[in-house]
């Protein structure tokens, strides 16, 4: 499955081309970066579907700094891209084009379900798998994965591909300001997931009472059968 690369703004998106079984966005987790080697990719392509994966703002090819704000501008640049039906791919700078009219399916996985679930009313089906939602549930002494570590590692191990300052994020995660929606979610947890504790999913019920959940094999994974992956877009 051939990856084009178009740029939106100031985000890089890697899109593939499957067909017209529906529109995916995929709001990735850290530290991630998925190529024509990860399995999400051959099963999207197997399904029929098209796939965009935008890099975060201050990651990887996108320019600018990393912060939970630039996550969000990110997936509403992949968004406007991919409701307007074509894009420019950078390689021969040719215009490449998909079906505009079926639905855009936003997945968040991990760190990518916080822009996901921060992000306005856009018209789009959103989906958050393995959610990280709320740092209060990340810190030292809680129940879920301790998010500083991962930074403080970001920062150390990856500081060209990640551009931030771990105590910089923490002090962003602490401030994100969560709003009462009707917007109808979709939440997929993993059987097996340690990362992500289960009061993090009932604390959600305060703000997005229209969602449902549903529970697939294995642990901290976007990696699910293709009966779920198909149960869950629309197209």
């Amino acid at each position: 499955m051939i990856e084009f690369r178009t740029k939106k703004n100031n985000t890089f998106i890697g899109i593939w081309l499957g067909g017209k079984n529906g529109n995916v966005i995929l709001a990735s987790g850290i530290p991630q970066y998925i190529d024509k080697y990860h399995p999400i990719i051959e099963q999207i392509s197997r399904l029929g579907m098209n796939l965009f994966i935008p890099r975060y703002q201050g990651t990887f090819e996108s320019s600018g700094e990393f912060s939970t704000a630039n996550s969000e501008q990110s997936l509403i640049d992949t968004i406007d891209l991919v409701q307007s039906g074509s894009a420019t791919e950078l390689f021969g700078n040719s215009q490449i084009d998909w079906d505009k009219e079926l639905t855009t399916n936003l997945l968040g996985f991990s760190y990518g379900a916080l822009p996901t679930l921060l992000l306005p009313n856009y018209d789009c089906n959103k989906i958050l798998i393995c959610p990280f939602l709320n740092i209060d549930f990340h810190l030292p002494d809680s129940a879920g994965e301790n998010v500083a570590e991962t930074f403080e590692f970001l920062e150390r191990a990856y500081p060209n591909m990640y551009r931030l300052i771990a105590n910089n994020v923490m002090e962003d995660l602490k401030t994100v300001e969560y709003q009462v929606t009707d917007q109808k979610l979709t939440i997929v947890v993993g059987d097996s997931d340690s990362a992500i504790p289960t009061e993090e999913i009932e604390w959600l019920k305060k703000f997005n009472p229209k969602y449902k959940l549903i529970t697939k094999p294995g642990g901290h994974s976007i990696n699910m059968p293709d009966e779920l992956f198909q149960e869950l877009v629309i197209k």
